[in-house]
Order: C-alpha cells, then structure tokens, then sequence
C-alpha cells in the first residue's frame, strides 16, 4: 500500500520534430521475492518557441482626411513550428477601433503581409496606437507583440471658387 513519486527530467534533442512523440515508461522492481514490471507509452508533445518575426512597419506618415490609408508589415515565421490563425489588429483611438486582417497560417521559415486599408475618416489631427500582431502553434499556444504607430490626418483642402469655376 505504499506510495512514492518519481521524477525525471528529460531532455530534447534541438533538432527533435516538432510534433508528439511516444515515451514508454518502463518500471521494474522486486516484491516479495518476485520481478515485476509495468510499461505505459505517453504521448509527449515537442514545442518550439514561437518566433514570429516583423520587418518595418510601411505605410504615409500622413493621410488627408477621407482618404484610404494603407499599413503593410512583413511577418517571417522563424521558428521551427507552422504558425496558425495569425491576426494583425491596427488600433488608432478616435481614427480606427480594431481594423483586423486575417493573415493566416505562415510555415517555418516562411513570409507573409499583414495589409490592412481603413478609412481615415477622423478630424485633423495626429493619432498614436498600436498595430498588434497574434499568432498561435498548432497546440494552441499563444504568442504576439505590439508596434506603435502614429499617423497625422491632415485637413481636407478647401476648393476656391476658381477651381470649382474651372472644374478642379
């Protein structure tokens, strides 16, 4: 009726696949004068840090308003597992509440583009926020980061009569 716990740590090799690996546990002992042994297989799943990479944000410094404003971020996959369900989310406060685009799955040591359009439909003015990027492995495991991004709108050009007059 006696209990213990039993603990090892396990190693895994660098270059192990990313995926679940069987580990069978074998225990052996004596009792009562007799061998006795028990074996179960485990499923282990092997994870890689996830490494979702970005080059530079591109995009105008500034947008007149009314205008369509564009934002383009290349996102490299540098880890060793695929990425899935990558979202980039752009979020300018009083300008753009959560305009999302839905990347997708990026392969290890593959690229993409986050491209996202929204409607610079808000006052003259400067606007700061963030441009967030999430992705997950294929076990769930979550991973993301924050970009500033800061964008001026500027006023609309008021037409004068003569261009009205000449069609301008």
């Amino acid at each position: 009726g006696e209990r213990a716990a039993i603990s090892y740590p396990l190693s895994v090799q660098p270059d192990a696949a990313v995926k679940a690996h069987a580990l069978n546990l074998t225990l052996t002992w004596t009792a009562l004068g007799e061998a006795m042994s028990w074996t179960e297989t485990y499923a282990l799943p092997v994870t890689q840090e996830i490494r979702l990479d970005h080059g530079a944000l591109q995009g105008a410094a500034s947008v007149v308003a009314g205008d369509t404003a564009a934002l383009t971020l290349p996102l490299m996959n540098m880890g060793r597992g695929e990425l899935r369900n990558v979202l980039a989310t752009l979020t300018l406060p009083g300008l753009c509440e959560r305009q999302s685009v839905l990347v997708g799955t990026i392969a290890s040591g593959e690229s993409a583009q986050a491209r996202l359009s929204f409607a610079a439909d808000g006052e003259a003015g400067t606007y700061t926020g963030v441009f967030r990027v999430t992705g997950e492995d294929v076990w769930g495991n979550e991973s993301g980061y924050e970009l500033p991004v800061e964008l001026a709108v500027e006023p609309k050009p008021v037409k004068s009569a003569e261009d009205t007059a000449s069609g301008g």
